[in-house]
Parts: structure tokens; C-alpha cells; sequence
């Protein structure tokens, strides 16, 4: 056949499942070099994390559409046509509730009667959300 250098490394996905092998070879006598096989290996690895990836997002896809599916199963078409733009990430209601949720700011105004100084700082809304009364300037 005429091959006289082989490098080869196993495509990992999830760092231990074999989802396929990189083969190279060539016609010279030890053609390939030390930064041959971790250029390999590294491409090796990148590709059985895409290749993870691309089926973890399919699984989520799938979920979410059997959680749609038992949803609209369970609660009325006129109910669901009023809540789903809530949560369809390509709605305008969603683009705008998400836009308008990142700029929203609110000013701490402490009541100087109760001993404490009235302050004008503001923070966002996450910040309320965190579960912690202190204010983040």
C-alpha cells in the first residue's frame, strides 16, 4: 500500500465514549512529528466537544418540545395563546421584556425619620432579587 506512518487518536465525546478517530498517514518513514499528535489530538478534542454539544442541544430541543406538548395538553389553546409570548424567544413581547428588564434601575430612598440617612444610590433589579437587603452602589 505504501504507508509508512500512521497517527491515529479516538474522538472523545463526554471524555470517555469513542464517537469516531482522526486517521492520518503518510508515504515517508516517521513523517509525523511530536506537534503532529497534539495538533491531532487537540482537533480530536475539539470536535468530541462539538460533537457533545450539538447532542445535548438536540436533547434539550426534544424536551422542550414534549414540555410544549403536555402543556398544550393540559391547558386551553385561548390560555396558552396569551402566556406564550412570554416565553417564545423569538416573540417581540419576549425581545421587549428582556430588553426593558436589563435597563430597569431603582433608586433606595431611605426614610430620614426612622434614623437612617436618605441616600440616592441605585442598583438594578437582579440586585433586589438576590435575596439580600444591602444596597450596591
Amino acid at each position: 500500500v505504501g504507508i509508512n506512518s500512521i497517527l491515529a487518536t479516538p474522538i472523545l465525546v463526554n471524555g470517555s465514549k469513542v464517537a469516531g478517530c482522526i486517521v492520518v498517514s503518510s508515504v515517508k518513514e516517521d513523517a509525523f512529528h511530536e506537534y503532529d499528535r497534539i495538533l491531532i489530538q487537540d482537533i480530536a478534542s475539539m470536535l468530541g466537544a462539538h460533537i457533545y454539544s450539538k447532542r445535548m442541544r438536540k436533547a434539550a430541543e426534544e424536551s422542550n418540545k414534549i414540555s410544549k406538548e403536555m402543556l398544550h395538553a393540559m391547558i386551553p389553546a385561548k390560555v396558552i395563546a396569551k402566556i406564550e409570548p412570554f416565553w417564545d424567544q423569538n416573540s417581540d413581547e419576549y425581545q421587549s421584556r428582556r430588553t426593558s428588564q436589563e435597563s430597569i434601575t431603582i433608586e433606595t430612598f431611605h426614610d430620614s425619620s426612622s434614623g437612617s440617612k436618605e441616600t440616592g444610590e441605585s442598583h438594578t433589579l437582579d440586585d433586589d432579587l438576590d435575596g439580600s437587603d444591602e444596597v450596591v452602589p
